[in-house]
């Protein structure tokens, strides 16, 4: 077995650090990115609208005038149907941030859209 050559390793090194430096980057500009995500979908009837940050939690709930004319009940299913139909549309958006700052074919970003879409959409006991 030969010895190493200084030269080549110095510059095996290099590439590996500057692949690493990208990788930093390209997270930290994925991350500001998601920090500032929010969506906003309303139920198919238009009862309500709600927003959802990144991490699909509630930040915003419009009532139209019409949920005062109907049960409690059908207004709790809209605004639950509106929050399931925007932690989708936030979980698609994620998964296209993280395709265009990782790539498509990134192991890792098909990783962090996978984590993402359980983490906003988890199974429910009729899908298992």
């Amino acid at each position: 077995m030969g010895i190493p050559d200084p030269e080549a390793s110095r510059q095996h090194l290099e590439a590996w650090k500057g692949r690493i430096d990208r990788l930093a980057a390209d997270t930290q500009a994925m991350s500001e990115q998601f920090e500032g995500l929010k969506v906003t979908a309303a139920d198919p009837y238009g009862l309500v609208q709600v927003t959802v940050d990144s991490s699909g939690n509630l930040v915003d709930l419009v009532l139209s005038e019409r949920t005062r004319r109907i049960g409690t009940e059908e207004t709790a299913q809209a605004v639950l149907g509106a929050i399931q139909l925007a932690k989708a549309k936030i979980a698609d958006r994620s998964a296209e941030i993280i395709s265009e700052t990782l790539g498509a074919d990134s192991a890792a970003g098909q990783a962090i859209a996978n984590r993402v879409r359980s983490k906003l959409m988890p199974k429910t006991d009729e899908e298992d």
